[in-house]
Formats: structure tokens, C-alpha cells, sequence
């Protein structure tokens, strides 16, 4: 099932459609179409979708979903990102602001550059601030990068 959710990211296609539903008529998106054809090739993923062991728990609820691909962002992809960081010793942040349904929403990025010379930014992560004032975009910028293990002393701009 990860590796469904990895083949959709790899290939920036939705997950969802309008209809959840396996055996239900519509568009049962991206993910649950995947699934339906591996359940062809794989009879472990074919008896699991149609005869769960619990009633009607097959893991692949759009909140199963969102977990892995949770799971898939903040343990692997930011781990990786985030590696990268620390072997470059040396890199800069760019932030911005943007208001998303009167949340205050703040993307963190990183620029540097990587073991092969090559120049990358990086989205690090989307953060919701209480405020937009110097202080408070200051204070977060400062948490992520302390829980991340990212040192502030290389930071260059």
C-alpha cells in the first residue's frame, strides 16, 4: 500500500477521486484504482481487499492515507533533505507568509548546495503561525531547525 502512495507522489497524481469506494461505481481515485489492479497480479493484496479479517478494515481509507503519506514526508523524504543540510554545512532559509482559510501558513525552505555541486531548495516544512510578526516567524523558524538538527550557525542568509 506505501508503495502506492510513493508511485502516486513519484508521478504528482491524486490520490482521491469522488467515490471511496472499491466495489462502488464512479472514480475511486488513483490510489484505490492501483490497488484494484495489483489485487489482479497479488493474491495476498486480492484476498485482502476482499476478505479482511476484521470486517471492512483494509487500510487503504483516505486517513490511512494521509498517516503513510505522513509516515512517507516527515521520516523519510525530510530525513533525507535534512541529511543533505547537514552535509553542506552551509546553507540559507527562505520563508513566506500566505493566509489559507484564516490560517496564518508559513513554508519554510532551504537552499544549498548538495555533495555533487548541485544547487537544490528544498521545502522543509509548512508551518501555522499564531501571528505575522518578526518575532513569531523568527521563534519558528528557530524551533524547526533546533528539532530538526539543523545547526543555526551555518545558516548564511
Amino acid at each position: 500500500m506505501a508503495e502506492a502512495v510513493l508511485y502516486c507522489g513519484r508521478q504528482c497524481i491524486a490520490l482521491r477521486g469522488n467515490s471511496e469506494n472499491l466495489q462502488g461505481s464512479g472514480n475511486a481515485g488513483n490510489f484505490l484504482a492501483l490497488m484494484r489492479l495489483l489485487s489482479n497480479h497479488d493474491e495476498i493484496v486480492k484476498d485482502h481487499l476482499n476478505k479482511a479479517r476484521l470486517r471492512k478494515v483494509t487500510y487503504v481509507s483516505p486517513q490511512t492515507q494521509n498517516e503513510m503519506i505522513d509516515v512517507i514526508g516527515r521520516h523519510i523524504i525530510q530525513a533525507r533533505i535534512v541529511e543533505d543540510i547537514k552535509q553542506a554545512h552551509i546553507y540559507s532559509i527562505l520563508v513566506d507568509e500566505v493566509t489559507s482559510h484564516n490560517v496564518e501558513l508559513m513554508p519554510i525552505c532551504i537552499r544549498f548546495v548538495d555533495e555533487h555541486f548541485n544547487i537544490r531548495e528544498e521545502l522543509l516544512e509548512i508551518c501555522s503561525l499564531p501571528r505575522i510578526t518578526g518575532h513569531h516567524i523568527a521563534t519558528k523558524i528557530k524551533d524547526v531547525l533546533t528539532r530538526l538538527g539543523i545547526e543555526i550557525g551555518d545558516c548564511r542568509g
